[in-house]
């Protein structure tokens, strides 16, 4: 054995070492603070080698006797404290022993630099310790996985070990002690997440998972930047892209927001429609007098294939498609798990949801209401047309409502309406506040601008956010249903293909409901 002299330390001196490296393959045992510490354990293998960033690691590994090949075995990594090291975190603690009595394979990585784990920071925290006593920094990295080679090389260590042994990856486990649990802390955002990484794209978020009728797999849209992007995987873990469709080659452009795919059968098969919510950049917010640049947040759809790959657009329209032309109805997705496919929307508006005055009555946003999907062959093409699903059973107290003035006595209603040519309905009060919905030959509108309280916001009555309008896409009868709900309105026309969802605060409750024109309604309250 070594000559191996003793000398007394300090926590900031020269001497200081917790188990110094003369004492490996020793006898002696270290006891510290009253850790359980042990001889050097003989199955300990010292490794080392270049498996990240092109950066030699050194990590220690212990494999048990009991090991066994042909079954799957639970690895453990064991981080040790700053200062030390894996094999000092080996006989420092009692992992080798658990290893032995449980048939455990337990890795002990060393941190590359300085004994000590790099741990992610801020600004101010790295200016910090830059100008603290040397001995005592610690190491750290901006908040960027790219940045931070401890993290690259534990979760290339972790995949060595995997290719190494058979381990069982339902039971990978990480530990640490003091800078090792802080690192360890830190670690458990990175281990296999995220399944797909981001490369350097502002924009990229709002994964829909499908499933992938062509290949027989999982595939997802995701939003990055102008663009959707769309990967496939076999199982949920391991993915790859496949294809990417622009959204302003085909609509409007912007910056992309909670992608939906899905298929829609029609009387020529299926079809497959793509909806993408979308930030419109400043220029075309109110741009002309049309309903498609008026909002700085609309959604739209396109209605054509899916290869398996990518979607593709072949239902062009001149227009963009609007699933809702009202101001409050965005970011809406469907359900991937029923029979009959359903969408639901947040029913707001991100230029002044914070401002929206519903604090007395204790609620922030809201929801639309569930709404059914089908597609419709028009002579402008197929479109979406929407029902609202489930209100039948909600339904109460049904009778027509005559032409002119009709007294209304609640605040929570629904109207199915026929409309035979033009016409309007309004609802409003004494105090002069009314929201009308106008039909006429080549549009529908829905005007709030004098439905209730308005100012919190500057644009909420303007004529970009108060007027909202629709071309028209049945020229003869048409059904209309109208669903009202203290400050929500939701209008589903031309038999459901001209959506509106508006939001207007009636400071007094609506007093009536005055329907002129070429249109017949039956009300109904709902329970």
């Amino acid at each position: 054995m070594a000559d191996i002299r003793i000398l007394q330390g300090t926590p900031d001196d020269d001497n200081r070492e917790y188990l110094p490296e003369k004492i490996k393959n020793s006898d002696i045992v270290v006891n510290e603070n009253g850790n359980n510490s042990q001889p050097y354990p003989e199955r300990l293998k010292e490794c080392h080698g270049v498996i990240a960033d092109n950066i030699e690691d050194e990590w220690y590994e212990y494999v048990p006797e009991s090991y066994d090949p042909s079954k799957k075995t639970p690895l453990v990594l064991s981080m040790h404290g700053g200062l030390m090291t894996g094999w000092g975190q080996a006989i420092y603690t009692s992992w080798t022993m658990v290893a032995d009595r449980d048939n455990v394979i337990i890795v002990f990585p060393n941190a590359h630099s300085r004994r000590l784990w790099t741990l992610e920071a801020t600004e101010e925290e790295i200016e910090a310790n830059v100008n603290g006593p040397e001995e005592l920094r610690m190491n750290y990295a901006k908040p960027d996985r790219e940045d931070n080679h401890d993290i690259a090389f534990v979760l290339a260590l972790i995949d060595k070990i995997k290719s190494k042994y058979n381990i069982d990856e339902e039971r990978i486990f990480m530990q640490g002690m003091s800078n090792g649990s802080m690192f360890t802390t830190q670690f458990e955002k990175y281990y296999g997440n995220p399944v797909i990484p981001n490369k350097g794209k502002p924009d990229f978020r709002d994964p829909k998972v499908f499933f992938n009728p062509v290949k027989n797999c999982y595939s997802l849209v995701l939003a990055a930047g102008s663009r959707v992007e769309f990967y496939s995987s076999e199982n949920l873990k391991d993915w790859k892209k496949t294809g990417d469709f622009e959204a302003g080659i085909h609509g409007l452009g912007g910056i992309c927001e909670c992608p939906d795919c899905f298929p829609l059968m029609t009387e020529e098969g299926e079809k497959w429609i793509l909806i993408i919510s979308m930030i419109l950049p400043p220029e075309q917010v109110g741009k002309d007098k049309d309903c498609f640049h008026r909002m700085s947040h609309i959604t739209q759809y396109y209605v054509g294939t899916f290869d398996g790959n990518t979607f593709h657009d072949t239902e062009c329209s001149a227009l963009p498609l609007l699933p809702d032309y009202g101001t409050d109805n965005y970011a809406a997705v469907t359900f991937q798990n029923l029979e009959e496919k359903v969408m639901l929307g947040w029913a707001d508006n991100w230029d002044y949801a914070a401002q929206a005055p519903t604090d007395a009555d204790g609620f922030r946003g809201q929801m639309t209401l569930a709404r059914q999907m089908k597609l419709v062959k028009t002579a402008q093409g197929y479109r979406l047309a929407f029902s609202f699903l489930g209100l039948d059973s909600l339904k109460a107290s049904a009778f027509p409502l005559f032409p002119g003035d009709n007294r209304l006595h609640t605040q929570t209603f629904g109207l199915k309406t026929t409309v035979n040519g033009p016409g309007k309905i309004t609802f409003l009060n004494n105090t002069g506040e009314s929201v009308e919905i106008e039909v006429t030959e080549e549009e529908i509108i829905v005007d709030r601008r004098h439905g209730g309280q308005t100012g919190f916001q500057k644009d909420y009555d303007s004529d970009c956010y108060g007027i909202n309008r629709a071309p028209r896409l049945c020229q003869n009868t048409s059904i209309m249903e109208i669903v009202f709900d203290r400050c929500i309105l939701e209008v589903l026309a031309d038999d459901g293909m001209t959506p509106f969802t508006v939001s207007v605060f009636p400071v007094h409750p609506y007093e009536k409901i005055c329907v002129t024109g070429e249109i017949s309604a039956d009300f109904y309250q709902i329970q």
